[in-house]
């Protein structure tokens, strides 16, 4: 079967790794399901079904079911570290401005509501009964531009609630050094290392062959 962009099976397949992937599933059982998914729905479609008729209008939910049918999930320290991963990257743009600007970075109350504010639309974004299920689903307008609004309004309001901007009230919490907030800076960027490299889902490249 000729695979292209506009290949209903490789649109299936793909919305299904999108979704396990924001699961957590490892890359080698996501390649395994994907494989064995692609064949199946082949067969399916040369036997003359759609590929609605197999996973239903609803590509997420099918994924998920298969999902818990494997039963894969991460461990304890894992989900504690990809739960600190958004939190850490809100933490780096938040203080990123102020290092770059000024000698001595003032700690706001606003840069707090910056922080969860971002952290909570990066939770949603890759939250996968959330936008994991969106980009699942994308083929469905609706679902691609809830994606697509939630982008929008976290970086929309990390700029309005700023404290730069004149309706946010500058009430100081604390003042560091820049060398200190680089430091803090540092540490988040080492969280988000170590969340991108202990992601079971992360692509791996191919085993070379002796």
């Amino acid at each position: 079967m000729v695979r292209g962009p506009d290949n209903p099976v490789t649109e299936a397949v793909d919305s299904c790794i999108v979704y396990w992937a924001t699961a957590g599933l490892p890359r080698p059982q996501i390649d395994q399901m994907a494989a064995e998914l692609r064949a199946h729905l082949e067969q399916a479609v040369a036997a003359g079904k759609s590929v609605e008729t197999v996973i239903g209008g609803d590509v997420a939910r099918f994924a998920e079911e298969w999902r818990r049918a494997v039963g894969s999930h991460p461990s304890r320290w894992e989900q504690l570290l990809f739960a600190a991963h958004p939190l850490a990257l809100a933490v780096f743009f938040t203080l990123l401005p102020a290092v770059l600007f000024q000698p001595v970075v003032a700690v706001e109350a606003a840069h707090l509501v910056q922080v969860l504010w971002m952290a909570t639309g990066i939770w949603i974004l890759f939250a996968p009964r959330l936008g994991g299920r969106w980009l699942a689903n994308s083929a469905n307008e609706r679902y691609g531009r809830l994606w697509v609004a939630v982008v929008i309004g976290t970086f929309t309001g990390m700029l309005l609630l700023s404290p730069i901007m004149p309706w946010v009230p500058q009430w100081i919490l604390a003042e560091i050094p820049r060398w200190q907030a680089v430091l803090v800076m540092a540490a988040c960027m080492a969280v988000s290392g170590l969340a991108i490299l202990r992601d079971p889902a992360r692509p791996r490249a191919p085993a070379s062959v002796q």
